[in-house]
């Protein structure tokens, strides 16, 4: 299987593609990018080429509100809101070096940064998690109460 969680040999991250389909040089991943002969497009006129669909980690952000209003008179209620990021703390790993540039980048030195980068298939926690960051971090609660008259 080309996608996976593998382990690489004096490296301190997971590589999330198999590193036989990555570019070396002399061991595992050195140099890093992906083996060209498994991304180049054949552009011989007259052939198709191959098509390379790459999927990264899985990512889940789940977040949840709940809210209950509590009446104390007839023009007096007490509200109580919790709302809960990253509800089931859930870990993120990250995609790979790029900052921010997806697969289709084409600013200059950026172009393909996922497939052609030093780090390409190595992955980690979000640099985020366990922070208290609502982007991806850990989980965050919220809690509110409001006395509405």
């Amino acid at each position: 299987s080309a996608i996976g969680v593998y382990r690489i040999p004096g490296s301190t991250q997971v590589s999330l593609i198999n590193p036989k389909y990555l570019a070396t040089s002399s061991g595992p991943n050195i140099g890093g990018g992906a083996n060209p002969a498994f991304i180049t497009p054949n552009t011989t006129p007259g052939t198709i080429g191959q098509r390379v669909w790459l999927y990264g980690p899985k990512y889940w952000n789940d977040d949840l509100s709940i809210s209950k209003r509590f009446p104390i008179r007839e023009s007096v209620s007490f509200t109580f809101q919790a709302e809960m990021l990253n509800v089931f703390n859930h870990p993120n790993f990250q995609q790979g070096p790029g900052s921010g540039c997806n697969y289709y980048c084409t600013s200059a030195g950026y172009q393909f940064p996922f497939i052609q980068g030093s780090g390409f298939g190595l992955g980690g926690i979000s640099p985020n998690y366990n922070t208290d960051s609502p982007n991806q971090g850990a989980r965050v609660i919220e809690l509110r109460a409001n006395i509405e008259f």
